[in-house]
């Protein structure tokens, strides 16, 4: 097949592998997909894993190339926090959770990063359409709970105090009984003490 048949089912994928170029393409071989790199009809963002040239970068984009260029994984931390207005945006570095070992690489001056967490931690995430393809984004109770996790120097309200979360949107938007029910699955008296500084953090005016 000629790129042009098989650009109309990438725009689908959006962002694709060498092994969706196989299923589209029974003929296809990895000499091709070096010809057409070279033209500039795609860009690599990581080894195997490619986007269409003129397709404009913007966050849901981002979140597609981070959700399918480590697999499995999905979109947390401050990535997140910020999609869901506890902080101010950032779009210099996508975060991500996944199963698999720790890992980042870079794609058009931003970083993509991926902190490990056992999969049994992996519970209730969001399934966001766009472009008739779903990105997968933790719940912002489980955000939440990532993002004490790994933040190991949260001891204090203060240290809330520092980090400036929107409280109006926190207070708004999260489920305390819900965060809490999630805690248990981690089953860590450190992030039990945390979580309860966050409600007073929040409910301190």
């Amino acid at each position: 097949m000629k790129f042009l048949e098989i650009k109309k089912y990438l725009e689908k994928l959006i962002v694709f592998t060498t092994n969706d170029l196989k299923k589209i393409d029974d003929n296809f071989n990895k000499r091709k997909i070096f010809l057409w790199w070279k033209k500039f009809y795609f860009k690599q963002v990581r080894r195997w894993v490619y986007i269409l040239s003129d397709i404009n970068l913007n966050e849901n984009i981002l979140f597609l190339i981070a959700n399918k260029a480590y697999f499995p994984s999905y979109i947390s931390l401050e990535t997140a926090l910020s999609f869901y207005w506890i902080i101010p945006e950032t779009v210099y570095e996508i975060t991500s959770i996944s199963s698999k070992k720790t890992f980042s690489f870079e794609f058009e001056n931003i970083n993509f990063t991926y902190k490990t967490l056992s999969s049994k931690y992996f519970f209730w995430y969001d399934v966001i359409n766009f472009w008739n393809r779903n990105f997968l984004i933790w719940e912002l109770e489980k955000v939440i709970l990532d993002f004490l996790y790994f933040r190991k120097n949260i001891t204090w309200i203060e240290d809330f105090e520092e980090l400036r979360f929107n409280k109006i949107e926190l207070k708004n938007k999260l489920n305390f009984k819900k965060l809490q029910e999630y805690a248990k699955i981690f089953n860590k008296k450190v992030l039990d003490k945390k979580i309860n500084i966050l409600i007073d953090y929040i409910n301190k005016w």
